[in-house]
């Protein structure tokens, strides 16, 4: 492999296709993997999920202990709306329909309840989350709400 840059992708990348010692997809594949090619997500607000703690029976007392729930630290994610609706509308008011779709890093998450920031620190509301699928190809977990 003389001649080829460290670190450089198109040299490498030719080499590999044009020597067969690598088929293009696979080659492909692998910068996806390694995450040469993902680099960092695009960003365009955050979320914070739902944690809740106490709760149970006072052993002392036998009373019941409240349930706390705060929102976790902000997650940086990619926010992408599905669908937005402000024409309902019920006897003394409106109401508005709305579903997006959320990328972040890919990392465990396991949550019920989620509050979405735009970049602008607008809240776009509080949702109960409706699936969470794992993008490991891309790195990424996508979060239905």
């Amino acid at each position: 492999m003389d001649g080829i840059k460290k670190g450089s992708k198109r040299t490498l990348s030719h080499y590999a296709m044009n020597t067969g010692l690598i088929a293009p997809n696979l080659f492909n594949s692998l910068l996806l993997l390694t995450g040469q090619i993902i680099g960092k997500m695009k960003t365009n607000g955050e979320l914070q999920y739902k944690i809740q703690r106490g709760g149970g029976i006072d052993e002392d007392t036998g009373d019941n202990i409240k349930v706390e729930s705060i929102f976790s630290n902000p997650i940086p994610c990619q926010i992408i709306k599905n669908t937005r609706n402000n024409k309902g509308r019920y006897i003394n008011g409106a109401f508005t329909i709305q579903s997006y779709e959320i990328l972040i890093e890919s990392q465990e998450f396991n949550a019920n309840c989620v509050k979405i920031i735009n970049d602008r620190g607008r809240e776009l509301g509080v949702f109960t989350i409706q699936d969470i699928e794992y993008l490991d190809t891309v790195g990424r977990v996508k979060i239905s709400v």
